[in-house]
């Protein structure tokens, strides 16, 4: 059945910035950072559902080129650590006794979640010819009083890998994250865009859709994203 009719979420996923329904300006300053072969941390601000992630990964998926698999990585701040990364935390919590020097034998208070999905990657080379690499964090904000240890690895990685944050609430990340970072307003998209794109759909699909249908699916979407995660 999936064969016949696929999802078309799925089917219709843009491959590339300029697919991207709308966005115009946005999509033309990640165009120009594209061409200018670099850019600071940045932060992607906006409801949830309304397409962050998909700007952030086709941005570098373009910005990395064929070296998007090997430097890019998106972890989700939100997400609780498996018993097994957890031991791995706590294993490395420590510095052996045998180095020398005032930490030697000290625990380490890196947060687990750092300590495991972050920093082995921000800190390992960048592979082939790429200016840097590119780490996605989605429900930054989640992260809570570990921003702090966040802000430290992004000053310390900062050359070899740039991060990209996003989150639906810019007041709880905290002011030294915010400073450090290109900011970007996500908003939802226009309606005429998505006129176009639901009717393009649609007749890729044979089917008829009125433009009456078209604004109810509108405002529903609307509606979900709103209900989803409350105000920015």
């Amino acid at each position: 059945m999936t064969e016949e009719i696929p999802i078309w979420r799925i089917k219709y996923y843009p491959k590339n910035l300029q697919q991207i329904c709308g966005r115009t300006e946005i999509k033309q300053a990640l165009m120009n950072i594209i061409s200018q072969k670099n850019f600071p941390h940045m932060l992607f601000i906006g409801s949830e559902g309304i397409g962050k992630t998909t700007l952030a990964t086709l941005f570098s998926k373009e910005f990395l080129g064929s070296g998007f698999d090997a430097n890019f990585k998106l972890v989700y701040a939100n997400v609780p650590l498996s018993e097994e990364e957890r031991k791995q935390a706590r294993s490395e919590a420590y510095v052996s006794k045998s180095k020398i020097g005032s930490i030697a034998g000290k625990r380490i208070t890196t947060p687990a979640f750092i300590q495991v999905k972050v920093k082995p990657f921000a800190q390992l080379k960048v592979l082939g010819d790429s200016p840097f690499k590119i780490l996605v964090v989605k429900n930054f904000e989640a992260l809570g009083s570990n921003q702090q240890g966040f802000r430290r690895l992004m000053e310390i990685y900062g050359s070899n890998c740039r991060m990209i944050l996003i989150t639906t609430k810019i007041s709880s990340i905290i002011d030294p994250i915010v400073s450090r970072c290109q900011i970007f307003l996500i908003p939802r998209v226009n309606y005429d865009y998505f006129n176009t794109l639901i009717s393009h759909i649609a007749d890729e699909e044979s089917l008829q859709v009125s433009d009456e249908i078209i604004k109810i699916l509108y405002k529903i979407s609307a509606h979900l994203s709103l209900s989803s995660h409350g105000k920015l």
